[in-house]
C-alpha cells in the first residue's frame, strides 16, 4: 500500500471512531436526560468548569461501550460490537513500523502490561488496505446500530450519515 492510500484509510477509521464515541455519548446523555446535568456544549469556552455527564466525562470507548451495550441488552441487534474498542486502542497505545523502505508495508503492534522483565504481544497486524476497509467498515456499521436505537426510542441524536468508506 502507498503511504498516501494508508493515510486516507487511517484517516477514515479515525473518523469513524471519533464519529462512533460521539455517537455514543450523544445516545447516553439522550437516554440518562433526566438524571445527569445538562450542559450547553455550544456555549463553553476554554478554561470553562462545567457540570459532568455522559458527553463531558472521562469514560474510555470500553466503558462507554459497556454502559451502552447494559441499557440494551447485549443480545440486542443494535448492541456495539466490542471488537472496535480493540482496534481503536490499538491505534491509540500500539507502534507502527514498517519492515521496508518506503513505508509500503506497515505493522501495527500493541503491547500489554509488562509482567515482571516481559511484556506480552497482545496484537500483531499488518495495516493493508483490505484490513483498513474492514475496520473503518465496522465502525461505521456500529455507528448505525445506535442511530437506530436512537430512533426506536425517539431520542433523535444525529442524522445518518453519509458512509466513509
Amino acid at each position: 500500500m502507498k503511504i498516501t492510500q494508508y493515510q486516507t484509510q487511517l484517516g477514515k477509521l479515525l473518523m469513524n471512531l471519533h464519529a462512533l464515541e460521539f455517537a455514543i455519548r450523544a445516545f447516553l446523555v439522550k437516554i440518562n436526560e433526566n438524571t445527569e446535568p445538562r450542559v450547553d456544549i455550544n456555549s463553553v469556552k476554554e478554561g470553562d468548569w462545567i457540570e459532568i455527564n455522559s458527553f463531558t466525562n472521562y469514560d474510555s470507548l470500553k466503558r462507554l461501550v459497556t454502559k451502552y451495550n447494559n441499557l440494551l441488552g447485549s443480545t440486542s441487534a443494535e448492541a456495539i460490537d466490542p471488537s472496535v474498542i480493540t482496534i481503536r486502542d490499538a491505534l491509540a497505545h500500539g507502534r507502527i513500523a514498517s519492515r521496508t523502505p518506503g513505508l509500503s508495508t506497515l505493522e501495527l503492534y500493541k503491547f500489554g502490561q509488562p509482567n515482571e522483565d516481559k511484556v506480552q504481544v497482545e496484537i500483531k497486524l499488518e495495516l493493508d488496505d483490505e484490513l483498513l476497509s474492514k475496520y473503518i467498515n465496522l465502525a461505521d456499521a456500529q455507528i448505525r446500530k445506535i442511530i437506530r436505537a436512537s430512533n426506536q426510542r425517539s431520542l433523535d441524536i444525529m442524522d445518518e450519515p453519509k458512509q466513509i468508506t
